[in-house]
Protein backbone atom coordinates (compact mmCIF):
# COMPACT_ATOMS: atom_id res chain seq x y z
CA UNK A 1 0.00 0.00 0.00
CA UNK A 2 1.24 3.37 -0.36
CA UNK A 3 0.46 6.60 0.74
CA UNK A 4 -0.96 9.63 -2.16
CA UNK A 5 -3.46 12.31 -1.82
CA UNK A 6 -6.80 12.86 -2.86
CA UNK A 7 -8.98 16.15 -3.84
CA UNK A 8 -12.61 15.56 -3.40
CA UNK A 9 -15.90 18.09 -3.14
CA UNK A 10 -17.99 17.69 -0.53
CA UNK A 11 -21.36 17.63 -2.41
CA UNK A 12 -24.97 17.30 0.30
CA UNK A 13 -22.76 15.88 2.85
CA UNK A 14 -20.96 13.07 0.55
CA UNK A 15 -17.73 13.41 -0.77
CA UNK A 16 -17.11 13.13 -4.85
CA UNK A 17 -14.60 12.80 -7.56
CA UNK A 18 -13.28 16.45 -7.75
CA UNK A 19 -12.97 16.54 -11.84
CA UNK A 20 -15.16 13.75 -12.81
CA UNK A 21 -18.82 13.74 -12.73
CA UNK A 22 -21.90 11.63 -13.77
CA UNK A 23 -20.96 8.17 -15.29
CA UNK A 24 -17.16 8.61 -14.18
CA UNK A 25 -17.98 10.19 -10.81
CA UNK A 26 -16.87 8.42 -7.69
CA UNK A 27 -18.75 8.61 -4.39
CA UNK A 28 -16.18 8.26 -1.44
CA UNK A 29 -17.36 6.79 2.01
CA UNK A 30 -14.14 7.24 4.73
CA UNK A 31 -12.29 4.90 5.81
CA UNK A 32 -14.01 2.35 2.92
CA UNK A 33 -11.76 0.95 -0.49
CA UNK A 34 -13.20 2.28 -3.85
CA UNK A 35 -12.77 1.41 -7.59
CA UNK A 36 -13.26 3.76 -10.74
CA UNK A 37 -16.32 2.71 -12.44
CA UNK A 38 -16.06 -0.68 -14.13
CA UNK A 39 -16.48 1.04 -17.17
CA UNK A 40 -13.24 3.28 -17.13
CA UNK A 41 -11.29 0.48 -15.45
CA UNK A 42 -11.74 -1.61 -18.27
CA UNK A 43 -10.72 0.63 -20.44
CA UNK A 44 -7.03 1.42 -17.95
CA UNK A 45 -8.77 4.61 -16.21
CA UNK A 46 -9.02 4.28 -12.57
CA UNK A 47 -8.83 6.51 -10.04
CA UNK A 48 -6.41 9.93 -9.77
CA UNK A 49 -4.54 11.26 -7.31
CA UNK A 50 -1.51 13.19 -6.02
CA UNK A 51 2.00 11.87 -4.64
CA UNK A 52 2.53 14.38 -2.62
CA UNK A 53 0.82 16.87 -0.67
CA UNK A 54 2.30 19.67 -1.96
CA UNK A 55 0.91 18.53 -5.16
CA UNK A 56 -2.40 18.33 -4.08
CA UNK A 57 -2.44 21.38 -2.23
CA UNK A 58 -1.52 23.30 -5.44
CA UNK A 59 -4.40 21.84 -7.68
CA UNK A 60 -6.96 22.06 -4.75
CA UNK A 61 -6.32 26.03 -4.21
CA UNK A 62 -7.58 26.36 -7.94
CA UNK A 63 -11.13 25.17 -7.15
CA UNK A 64 -13.36 26.46 -3.69
CA UNK A 65 -14.72 24.45 -0.81
CA UNK A 66 -12.39 21.55 -2.35
CA UNK A 67 -10.92 18.86 0.35
CA UNK A 68 -7.78 17.11 0.66
CA UNK A 69 -7.17 13.71 1.94
CA UNK A 70 -4.43 11.06 3.05
CA UNK A 71 -4.91 8.06 1.36
CA UNK A 72 -4.14 3.96 0.93
CA UNK A 73 -3.74 3.27 -2.15
CA UNK A 74 -3.23 -0.14 -4.08
CA UNK A 75 -1.33 -0.69 -7.54
CA UNK A 76 -0.22 3.28 -8.04
CA UNK A 77 1.71 3.87 -11.11
CA UNK A 78 3.04 7.38 -12.32
CA UNK A 79 2.23 6.00 -16.46
CA UNK A 80 -1.48 7.84 -17.15
CA UNK A 81 -3.76 7.24 -20.21
CA UNK A 82 -4.28 10.04 -22.57
CA UNK A 83 -6.34 12.61 -20.68
CA UNK A 84 -10.17 12.93 -21.72
CA UNK A 85 -12.52 15.40 -22.38
CA UNK A 86 -14.52 15.50 -18.96
CA UNK A 87 -17.78 16.77 -20.42
CA UNK A 88 -18.43 13.67 -22.42
CA UNK A 89 -16.48 11.29 -19.52
CA UNK A 90 -19.66 12.04 -17.58
CA UNK A 91 -21.30 10.94 -20.44
CA UNK A 92 -19.78 7.85 -20.65
CA UNK A 93 -17.46 8.31 -23.92
CA UNK A 94 -13.79 8.41 -23.76
CA UNK A 95 -12.56 11.22 -26.41
CA UNK A 96 -8.67 12.25 -25.70
CA UNK A 97 -7.47 15.65 -25.23
CA UNK A 98 -3.91 15.46 -26.98
CA UNK A 99 -3.53 19.34 -25.58
CA UNK A 100 -3.94 18.72 -21.58
CA UNK A 101 -1.64 17.53 -19.37
CA UNK A 102 -2.90 16.14 -16.15
CA UNK A 103 -1.81 18.44 -13.22
CA UNK A 104 1.22 18.03 -11.50
CA UNK A 105 2.25 14.86 -9.45
CA UNK A 106 -0.72 13.29 -10.83
CA UNK A 107 -0.90 9.24 -10.46
CA UNK A 108 -3.05 6.42 -11.27
CA UNK A 109 -4.23 3.90 -8.45
CA UNK A 110 -6.79 0.95 -8.88
CA UNK A 111 -7.92 0.96 -5.34
CA UNK A 112 -8.06 4.14 -2.95
CA UNK A 113 -9.00 4.49 0.49
CA UNK A 114 -9.33 8.20 2.13
CA UNK A 115 -7.74 7.62 5.45
CA UNK A 116 -7.32 11.62 6.98
CA UNK A 117 -8.93 14.55 6.34
CA UNK A 118 -6.08 17.27 5.80
CA UNK A 119 -8.11 20.41 4.36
Amino acid sequence: MKRVYKVVSREFGELHSAMAHGLAEVVYDPKKWVEAPKWLAEKGYHLFAFKSLECAMEFAKEFRGHEVWEAEAEEVTETLPPFCDLTKLARGRLTEEQDIEYPSGTVMCKRLRLVKKIR
